[in-house]
């Protein structure tokens, strides 16, 4: 070997050996920037002691507890405590370890699930035992009473907390609906402990409503074995900015007939005089359900007058959005609710009794847990149901954007009368913007053919190595309908496809997003 080759092969290795190391400092300062909000989660906090510091712990589905935990923090400050709050997906058993005061405010959705965020605390955390002896607790749990587990995960990390024997600072507080009575009971539990009045402050600040006119509506699935479901289009929508995943939330209404035959019933004696100050819009958006009248009768002190001032406004109702501003429309899904009293409070305001040209009043709520990936990676859309409406704004986004890595799975009754979209979803398959489109129908016989399934969970489990090839691709599942039958069963199916491990990695690194109801 000649001295000139032999000093060209040690300039290579030298020059190898720094390249190695600029990769390694590369790599160490990337995954430190990749985990940094989990480390910053905690610093401050594990930096101070003392007996003011709160640390607020949420678990949030859909943004509204994180909303509110946020928004405690800044009250709380504002007080001249240090506090910090943090979503449970990144919670550090080590605080265990300190004197702290903590404060949970976590959600429950459908019949008792913990929010997607809660799966790894629940795993890793609740199944252990510690010991708590120098924590103070308390515990705010935010559900539904229409389901019949109201606030489980809430009600079942309080009872933990309590057999690992941490300080209860005062019994859990359950919140129906973001309802103010319940969070003012909420405010004043924490003032007591904080020692001040927090009875003004009941936080949740949410966004005024906008109005927007109901432009038109179009029954989907004439001559169904399901409840009907409506296509409904809203224009005037400048007020409003979204983006595909995102909620609407709408003000449920009395319409004109409906507050003519509570005025009738309820106060016939008053009614000529309360007409004449405009009683109709004073009672556009009240619960006339509540309205005691045998109490009024029976004490006339207490008048009706009263009662409009004390009565609670109709409850909020939450919607998927099926398009995207560039529509300059906003469309909605929506399938009618029947129950043992009729139609369904929202479903029945928005598919019978609000009129077309009449004013909506609503607002947009963001939805970060269902939000879209901005960039060009594949995507599994499935859902069932008026859950094509979550799946329609992602679809229309990604056309926007030019991607076309699409694989749509859906399901419903029937074929003949049960897919509303079918021909939209003809062309985005011709425009090659979904590549991949398969439906399932669970009241159509099961002919048992390639491409014929019952439920989409068939599909996933019939199309398993097509599956696994996208996942290994960077795919994201993306699923929008009805939480039980379909979105338990598609994660039963895809633990079955994918292993617990591979699923447990989606849920890691939130490649597998929900917006079920």
């Amino acid at each position: 070997m000649t001295h000139a080759v032999l000093m060209v092969l040690i300039f290579l290795a030298i020059l190898f050996v720094f390249h190695s190391i600029f990769l390694v400092v590369l790599w160490c300062s990337n995954s430190g920037a990749n985990s940094k909000p989990k480390q910053d989660s905690l610093l401050n906090l594990n930096e101070k002691q003392g007996n003011d510091e709160y640390l607020i712990v949420y678990a949030s589905q859909s943004g509204q507890t994180e909303n509110y935990a946020r928004q405690t923090v800044q009250q709380l400050s504002s007080l001249g405590h240090t506090a910090q709050a943090i979503s449970v997906e990144y919670f550090d058993t080590a605080v265990f370890s300190k004197s702290l005061k903590i404060l949970w405010m976590v959600s429950t959705y459908g019949e008792g699930e913990a929010p997607d965020t809660a799966r790894q605390f629940i795993q890793n955390v609740m199944t252990k035992s510690f010991e708590l002896n120098d924590i103070q607790c308390a515990v705010l749990a935010f559900g539904d009473r229409r389901y019949q587990n109201f606030c489980a995960f809430g009600m079942q990390l309080d009872i933990w907390l309590k057999d690992n024997q941490a300080q209860i600072l005062f019994p859990i507080v359950r919140v129906d609906q973001l309802n103010q009575a319940d969070l003012a009971k909420w405010q004043s539990q924490l003032g007591r402990v904080l020692d001040t009045s927090l009875s003004d402050h009941v936080l949740i600040d949410q966004q005024p409503f906008s109005e927007v006119i109901l432009a038109e509506r179009y029954l989907l699935n004439k001559g169904s074995l399901g409840h009907p479901m409506y296509h409904l289009l809203l224009k005037k929508i400048d007020v409003l900015s979204w983006q595909s995943g995102d909620i609407l939330e709408i003000q449920c209404a009395n319409s004109d007939s409906q507050i003519s035959a509570f005025l009738n019933y309820a106060t016939p004696q008053l009614t000529g005089n309360l007409l004449q100050v405009d009683i109709f819009e004073q009672l556009r958006f009240k619960n006339l359900r509540t309205y005691p009248s045998k109490i009024i009768n029976e004490q006339p002190s207490f008048s009706f007058e009263q009662w409009i001032t004390q009565s609670e406004n109709l409850p909020i109702r939450e919607y998927s959005i099926a398009s995207i501003p560039s529509q300059k429309v906003l469309e909605l899904v929506v399938r009618q609710e029947i129950t043992e009293n009729g139609l369904g409070l929202g479903s029945g305001y928005l598919t019978e009794n609000l009129a077309l040209g009449e004013v909506l009043h609503c607002r947009i709520r963001s939805n970060p847990a269902f939000h879209l990936i901005e960039y060009n990676a594949p995507i599994i859309l499935i859902g069932n149901g008026s859950g094509i409406a979550g799946l329609m704004s992602h679809i229309q986004q990604r056309a926007e954007r030019h991607f076309h890595q699409n694989w749509l799975i859906y399901g419903e009754r029937q074929r003949a009368v049960d897919v509303g979209f079918a021909q939209q979803i003809q062309d985005w398959q011709n425009q090659g913007i979904l590549t991949d489109v398969d439906f399932a129908f669970s009241r159509d016989p099961y002919s048992g053919k390639q491409n014929s399934f019952k439920y989409v969970q068939d599909c996933l489990r019939a199309k398993a190595e097509h599956v696994n090839a996208w996942v290994d691709r960077g795919a994201m599942i993306y699923i929008c309908g009805s939480l039980k039958g379909m979105a338990q069963d598609v994660e039963s199916t895809l633990i079955e496809v994918l292993g617990q491990k591979g699923f447990d990695q989606l849920l890691e690194k939130k490649r597998y997003l929900r917006d079920v109801y």
